[in-house]
């Protein structure tokens, strides 16, 4: 049998596709460059294309409607100029979203003497913006019925779509509501406008106790008409009912007996009325004031009687929500507190033989007072004890505050009489008898010193009285005695220091004046010129890690007239000396504090920054806006701008105005003006306490600040609603012109984290706190830029508001 052997072939078959390479862009082939030369734009960025010859005429030079000698694909709108023979300037006006634009030279480019361009080879490619919606709104806790939401898109839309492709909606029902488009414009018609920036607020307002979200779908580009490549959901928040916290009846010494209510929200003064707020029995020439979120009922109240407070749910707060259902309080006043009520801690007078000095005494036993004078190397240490008082008794095993039994509250701390723990001289000493019934018993106290001299110095005077249970009020207040005032001004780079007299506000020269430090070391020491004048550098009087000067003695003849470095303080305006680099505005109003119904007048310069230095804007429109509560803008107007860049203009404040803090600020031509100023509309009223807000310099993610608070007739601020805000900036920075080469930032995001040098970034965290019983919160809050590697220091700067 014969085989058959059959070869087989086998054939290899390579395939090989041919593809064409992009080709590379070549922005300055054949002696044509454009700068840039690549990157990002967006609407309104400038491109410069330079050529090595003639290209125009002279008579071409800044003249419009020319053609431009690149073309774009896919298609640039803009506006091209000649600015010389040789350079024109290409201004962007619109692009197609996120696309790759590639320029290359015009078909058939020819000079200024008809020779063809020979730019072969010559491209240049651009990358446009993604189209993308954004906002800096976070989610709240509690919503307002009727908020606004500003929204910011990296291109023009068409403000009559955004009410089609925006809502708000139900995160649990799916329900949408529909949104109105809020522009700050003099045009306010919607089909014949584009923005970038817009608010939009709920067309009606929205449902309580529910749980919303921005929706953002489908919106597209008003030139491209490229739609928004996905669906942006922003989380708002909750809408919730008003709510009553509390109801107290007070009795504070030096006011006015009164019912305080206070709520979840801010109450408008027109909504506190009688038929809102009902008080049983009636009262006689009863007041409702609401002042933030608390309204204080005052009138003839019956001390022995027991009142019934009903609030109707027809009442609403700030956020345009009422109570869910009529709320019932009861309000029984009790007698005030046993207290020794002084004007202030530290009193300034002039030297007299006779020193007089007055407090009130309120429910207590026979007071005890001593005059004694305080040497200079103790004064530190009794100003740091003189209101110790204000603090918690702790345990002094665990460190943990005491409770006191009698009122379920933290413990007072027990300080000891610092007179007898100094061991002060006394100079003069007196006992008062007791006063009882809640009486605010007035006490005048004339203090002779035993040798007949006028008192010169620092002194304590101290006053106290055993209670029947065996606790201790007391006060005391340090009393700087002198013929000689010493007021001091700061500079960034100096402490200036004038020795007036207290007679006459004279200057006094030839008088020696030393900076000392809370331990009595001197740090600088000066003579005062011929007006009085003595000047110290700031880095010599507060040195970096070092204790700083706390005491400003002046060595007069009869006795030192002293300051306190850290006393009360006044602010000048403005507060940067950086020169603006936005376009930038000055407001002025004719005064900051007003009343519903009055008139604000205010004037305002406006500049452009160039380079060369500021200039006054070519356009003569400028709008104005005066914005409040959560930014909604309460009035606004158009004026024209002087030849100047002067304008002035007036606002008539509703009579049903809310209280509070507006902001007035200004734009040109759709563009903001950096600078504003900020005025207050209130019901006059004497401030009832103070306010201190105090933080130093931290190393770590959490920055601390500590708010105190107290009446002015000495009480504690106990248990005050605290509302604190903490806004961080983080920028990038440098050692200065002489250290440049220890930049501290990374300008260049491809190498690794980076911040932009000329962008600061700023974020806001609030917060609620509650005062102790000795009128003091710790805040604590921490860095919104803990993740951000490329940001290792940031400045936090903390406002708080008591209620």
């Amino acid at each position: 049998m014969k085989r058959a052997v059959i070869p087989f072939v086998c054939v290899l078959v390579g395939l090989c596709h041919a593809s064409a390479a992009p080709k590379e862009a070549n922005p300055d082939a054949g002696g044509v460059v454009i700068q840039p030369s690549e990157g990002e734009i967006a609407p309104g960025d400038e491109l410069t294309i330079t050529f090595p010859t003639a290209m125009v005429s002279a008579d071409k030079i800044d003249v419009g409607e020319q053609p431009c000698p690149f073309v774009s694909q896919p298609k640039m709108d803009g506006k091209f100029l000649w600015k010389s023979q040789t350079e024109g300037v290409f201004t962007v006006r619109g692009l197609v979203a996120g696309a790759r634009h590639r320029l290359t030279l015009a078909r058939d480019l020819k000079d200024a003497t008809g020779k063809r361009v020979d730019g072969q080879g010559w491209s240049a490619e651009f990358t446009a913006k993604e189209f993308s919606i954004t906002t800096d709104f976070e989610e709240r806790k509690t919503l307002n019925a009727q908020l606004q939401i500003a929204l910011n898109s990296t291109y023009d839309v068409r403000l009559s779509e955004v009410a089609e492709h925006v809502y708000f909606q139900d995160r649990d029902s799916r329900q949408r509501f529909p949104v109105d488009v809020i522009l700050w414009s003099a045009e306010k018609i919607l089909d014949k406008i584009e923005a970038k920036e817009f608010n939009v607020a709920p067309r009606q307002p929205l449902p309580v106790g529910r749980t919303y979200d921005l929706i953002v779908n489908g919106l597209l580009d008003a030139k491209s008409r490229k739609p928004l490549p996905y669906l942006k959901v922003v989380p708002v928040g909750k809408t919730a009912p008003l709510e009553v916290e509390w109801v107290a009846a007070v009795n504070h010494a030096l006011e006015e007996p009164a019912i305080q209510i206070k709520f979840n929200d801010d109450i408008n003064p027109s909504e506190a009325a009688p038929d809102r707020i009902r008080i049983e029995p009636a009262v006689k020439e009863m007041r409702l004031l609401a002042s933030r979120d608390e309204v204080v009922v005052n009138g003839q109240f019956d001390l022995a009687q027991r009142y019934r407070v009903t609030i109707s749910p027809e009442l609403k707060g700030e956020r345009g929500y009422g109570l869910a259902a009529e709320s019932r309080w009861g309000a029984t006043f009790h007698p005030k507190e046993s207290c020794i009520v002084f004007p202030a801690s530290q009193i300034f007078l002039r030297a007299r033989p006779e020193l007089r000095f007055s407090f009130f005494q309120v429910n207590t036993a026979p007071v005890t007072w001593k005059l004694a004078r305080i040497p200079l190397e103790k004064l530190p240490a009794v100003t740091a004890r003189v209101r110790e008082f204000e603090r918690n008794a702790a345990d002094p095993v665990t460190g943990e505050a005491i409770v006191d039994p009698r009122t379920g509250f933290k413990k007072q701390f027990q300080t000891e009489l610092l007179v007898d723990a100094f061991a002060l001289p006394v100079i003069a000493s007196g006992t008062v008898e007791a006063a009882t019934g809640d009486t605010e018993t007035r006490r005048d106290v004339r203090c002779t010193a035993s040798n007949g001299e006028s008192p010169g110095g620092a002194y304590l005077f101290e006053a106290s009285a055993v209670l029947g249970d065996g606790r201790i009020v007391g006060n005391r207040s340090i009393i700087c005695s002198s013929d000689f005032i010493l007021t001091q001004k700061r500079t960034p780079a100096a402490v200036v220091i004038r020795v007036t007299k207290m007679s006459d506000a004279q200057s006094v020269p030839g008088v020696t004046v030393r900076a000392v430090t809370n331990e009595n070391i001197e740090l600088a020491r000066s003579v005062t010129d011929k007006n009085g004048i003595v000047f110290f550098l700031s880095e010599k009087l507060f040195p970096a890690k070092k204790p700083g000067t706390h005491l400003f003695i002046a060595d007069t003849a009869n006795s030192p007239a002293i300051q306190f470095a850290d006393g009360s303080t006044y602010s000048s305006s403005g507060g940067g000396y950086a020169p603006p680099r936005k376009p930038h505005a000055e407001i002025i109003t004719d005064r900051n504090l007003y009343r519903p119904g009055q008139a604000v007048k205010m004037k305002g310069i406006v500049r452009n920054v160039t380079g060369t230095g500021l200039v006054i804007p070519e356009q003569s429109i400028l709008n104005w806006r005066v914005t409040g509560y959560e930014d909604r803008v309460v009035g606004e107007g158009t004026v024209n701008l002087s030849s100047y860049g002067g304008w002035e203009a007036e606002w008539n404040i509703p009579e049903k105005s809310k209280l509070g803090h507006f902001e007035i600020h200004c734009q040109i031509a759709g563009q903001n003006y950096d600078g504003g100023t900020s005025i207050s509309v209130e019901e006059y009223r004497v401030p009832l306490f103070s306010v201190v807000v105090e933080a130093e310099t931290e190393v770590g993610q959490t920055a601390h600040a500590r708010v105190s608070s107290a009446y002015f007739h000495g009480a504690p601020n106990v248990g005050a609603r605290v509302h604190w805000k903490a806004t961080w900036t983080a920028s990038a920075e440098s050692g200065g012109e002489a250290d440049d080469y220890k930049r501290r930032y990374n300008a260049y995001a491809e190498v690794g984290p980076s911040l932009d040098p000329s962008n600061e970034q700023i974020k806001t965290i609030e917060g609620d706190a509650k005062l102790d019983e000795h009128g003091f919160a710790t805040l604590a809050c921490e860095s919104p830029f803990k993740d951000d590697a490329a940001i290792s220091r940031a400045n936090d700067s903390w406002r708080a508001e008591i209620t």
